[in-house]
């Protein structure tokens, strides 16, 4: 099925991880067997546009979030499967103790795929990449509360969050519910679902008001809880002060954002998660 794989590790010059790249080249010479393979340090890859294949990443979640960022196919023309070390990972399909018999299953089509959701953020002069766990918004002077307008518009139905103030804003997709929205206080949702779970990180008061764009109607209430909305809404957020867009916990990646500035964050392209079958 696979013409060609690349096999993405982690390994940066100051932290020297041998086990992970003694793994990283085990499963390179494994895949090496059934298509044409490529062996990547993210850590020195550009980015790609036009990979077409198969991507492996070898590590914890770090390396597999690096892995949709690094490859950047506009019509997501590949699948990503995990293989974890000893590390903790969410999203590895298999590990190291594993990896020749599930590799097999996978160049021999025995998975599915899930079209995990994700979003993205962008304001006139940048955007970032599709997260597929997170965007977080912080202000951009430590021990300052973050102070926002929030505007989500789904299928004509205004609903505005005004005067929201918490030390962050957690914008969250269904696979990244389980991780930092979690602890922030987010509801888990399921992997399968579009939809985009906004997380207060400790707030302190926010007012929502909701009309109608044809008659007007208004209600408000206080608000100080996570709020789910359906992934075709689009979310247009304004701060008080200068703040920080870090797209799933890559703060090399982050946007700096000033105040009054528009921030719109709404659904981006899928990726293909291969999820083996038993």
């Amino acid at each position: 099925m696979f013409s060609k794989s690349v096999i993405c590790y982690f390994q940066d010059k100051k932290n020297k991880h041998v086990d992970r790249v003694r793994l990283a080249e085990n499963v390179y010479e494994e895949v090496s067997k059934y298509a044409s393979s490529e062996l990547i340090n993210l850590f020195d890859q550009g980015i790609n546009y036009d990979f077409n294949g198969l991507v492996i990443s070898v590590g914890g979640d770090g390396c597999f979030l690096g892995s949709t960022h690094i490859f950047r196919n506009f019509n997501n023309h590949y699948l990503l499967v995990g293989v974890k070390g000893k590390s903790l990972s969410a999203y590895a399909e298999t590990n190291y103790k594993r990896y020749e018999f599930d590799l097999n299953k996978v160049f021999n089509n025995k998975f599915r795929v899930l079209k995990a959701f994700r979003i993205g953020a962008e304001t006139k002069k940048e955007s970032t990449w599709c997260c597929i766990n997170e965007l977080v918004v912080f202000p951009q002077e430590q021990g300052k509360m973050l102070e926002y307008e929030l505007i989500a518009n789904h299928e004509g139905r205004i609903t505005s969050f005004s005067d929201g103030r918490s030390t962050s804003l957690l914008f969250s997709t269904p696979c990244g519910s389980s991780a930092y929205a979690l602890s922030a206080g987010g509801s888990i949702l399921h992997s399968s679902l579009n939809l985009i779970n906004i997380v207060p990180e400790s707030p302190n008061k926010s007012v929502v008001s909701n009309k109608r764009v044809k008659n007007s109607e208004r209600d408000s209430e206080n608000l100080i809880t996570p709020y789910v909305w359906p992934g075709n809404t689009e979310l247009i957020l304004k701060l008080k002060y200068d703040g920080l867009i870090i797209p799933d916990g890559r703060s090399f990646d982050k946007i700096r954002v000033l105040a009054n500035e528009e921030i719109i964050i709404k659904k981006r392209e899928s990726a293909n998660l291969i999820k083996l079958l038993d």
